[in-house]
This record gives C-alpha cells, sequence and structure tokens, in this order.
C-alpha cells in the first residue's frame, strides 16, 4: 500500500532528514503512486545521503528500473 508506505517515510524523514533508508523508501512509494519526478527526487536523494553503501546501490538500480 504506497499511501501509508509513503506517510510512514516522510514522517521518518521528519525525525532524521539524512536517512537514506527512509529516502529510498519514500522514493519507491512514491514512483508505486505515480509521481516520477518526486520519486526520483526522493531516490537521488537517498543514493546521495549514504555515497559508499548499499542504499545508494539500491536507490540507482530504482532509478534505472523505473526509467527515472
Amino acid at each position: 500500500r504506497p499511501g501509508p508506505a509513503r506517510a510512514a517515510a516522510e514522517q521518518a524523514l521528519a525525525l532524521a532528514p539524512g536517512s537514506p533508508e527512509a529516502a529510498y523508501y519514500l522514493g519507491r512509494a512514491l514512483a508505486a503512486l505515480g509521481d516520477r519526478l518526486a520519486a526520483r527526487q526522493a531516490l537521488v536523494r537517498a543514493a546521495d545521503s549514504a555515497p559508499a553503501s548499499a542504499w545508494r546501490i539500491r536507490a540507482e538500480q530504482q532509478i534505472g528500473l523505473l526509467g527515472l
């Protein structure tokens, strides 16, 4: 359910603005809701928040898979 997932990710980002995990899940939820631009922005934020991590890899993969 992308709506509740979006709300949860937004709440997590409010509590921890630098969280790559929260940004990643926000991007996934936004993509599922059809908001491609916001999804790309969130996934790029996730990648940039943790450049040497699995979150960057996951975010980049999602950007590629979604054609963002």
